[in-house]
């Protein structure tokens, strides 16, 4: 079955900014727990916090926003900027390197680090995908960071809590 793309026509996904969420592999709860309205990090939820300001830090145009490590996902805001003439930096050397390519790294590398941190073999933290939004205005900006804030707040109402999926289900 093919995929249904939710990217947008003719955009070069290369500068503007972005919301993205990942979700773990069958939602399951690999990051840690929300008690109380407050996420509890386990190790691999410490890394995936850690890996996330390693992204942000490698790359010169990417500005960061907000982000939340959630049990079974993980939400974030950023902006890549492009300089003055309209082109990307010279920093960001191929049209590959875009929000697809900065997530496919970011999932690598938090996968690589599980397997050494639990030293063991991680068969699959992150589903295949993920999803992405462009955020074109103020007001969508604002709102999704207030979003991502008051996740933890909204656990037991969320989506992607599998409690709920069970109690709606």
């Amino acid at each position: 079955m093919e995929r249904r793309s939710i990217r947008l026509p003719n955009y070069n996904y290369q500068a503007g900014t972005f919301f993205v969420t990942i979700c773990t592999f069958e939602r399951r709860e690999t990051f840690g727990e929300i008690r109380d309205a407050v996420f509890y990090p386990n190790s691999i939820g410490k890394i995936v916090e850690q890996e996330w300001l390693i992204t942000l830090s490698m790359w010169k145009e990417m500005v960061a926003g907000a982000h939340v490590v959630m049990p079974n996902h993980f939400h974030a805001v950023f902006g890549i900027m492009r300089d003055t003439t309209g082109e990307p930096n010279r920093h960001f050397k191929s049209p590959k390197e875009t929000v697809g390519s900065i997530v496919r790294g970011f999932k690598g590398a938090v996968t690589r680090k599980a397997a050494i941190k639990t030293n063991r073999e991680i068969d699959q933290i992150w589903q295949r995908n993920y999803y992405e939004h462009v955020i074109r205005n103020e007001k969508e900006y604002r709102d999704t960071l207030i979003y991502i804030e008051t996740n933890p707040l909204k656990w037991e109402f969320d989506n992607h809590n599998p409690v709920r999926s069970r109690i709606d289900g």
